[in-house]
């Protein structure tokens, strides 16, 4: 639902962000990318970067997937500079 809530004929970035957060609320463990796209989002889109740099945050701590977690580690360096 985040995805199609956040493509570009909706483009409806905070009901995106909420589909988002209820993937990971009902399953804490989830390998989707779900607390990514949302940082992602909450980045470029909603331009909260303190929700993004939390959200990478815990991508780096929950993920299993190492690509996502450089990723996630490359924009928390490029949002904070540490």
């Amino acid at each position: 639902m985040g995805e199609i809530y956040g493509g570009w004929y909706c483009e409806d970035w905070a009901r995106a962000v909420q589909c988002y957060e209820r993937c990971w609320q009902w399953d804490p463990e989830t390998q989707y990318a779900a607390r990514f796209n949302a940082a992602k989002i909450y980045e470029e889109r909603l331009k909260n970067r303190i929700k993004a740099v939390e959200l990478y945050n815990a991508v780096l701590l929950k993920s299993r997937n190492p690509d996502e977690v450089n990723q996630a580690r490359d924009r928390i360096k490029a949002l904070t500079g540490k």
